[in-house]
């Protein structure tokens, strides 16, 4: 499936140093959104799997996937999709934080404050 997907920015300058440099300096002019969503999957067969999938907050089994994109909305920044549903909103973020500048800015709902 990955083949018939736009990549987001940030994985197409991964591959060249300069233009992941070059993209963060572009990328600073502007506040990215960043928001997540929650997806309904099947319930697995074993307990251990369900309990690794089980979002309480939902009252279900998911996966979480994360955004971020340009204000306009018009082009996707970054995306991390399948992460365990219960994983908080704040510790993904967490995990990708590093693919961007500490001056970046970002707007977020509350469940993004971190700096």
């Amino acid at each position: 499936m990955r083949e018939i997907l736009l990549a987001s920015q940030i994985e197409e300058a991964s591959v060249d140093s300069q233009k992941s440099h070059e993209l963060q300096r572009m990328l600073s002019e502007y506040e990215l959104i960043i928001d997540s969503a929650k997806q309904a999957i099947a319930r697995p067969v074993d307990y251990q799997e369900q309990k690794r999938y089980y979002s309480g907050n939902k009252k279900m089994r998911t996966l979480k996937n994360q955004f971020i994109i340009l204000p306009s909305g018009e082009d996707i920044v970054d995306i991390w999709v399948r992460m365990l549903g219960k994983t908080s909103d704040i510790n993904l973020f967490r995990v990708t934080q590093n693919k961007f500048a500490d001056s970046q800015r970002l707007i977020g709902d509350k469940a993004y404050i971190w700096r």
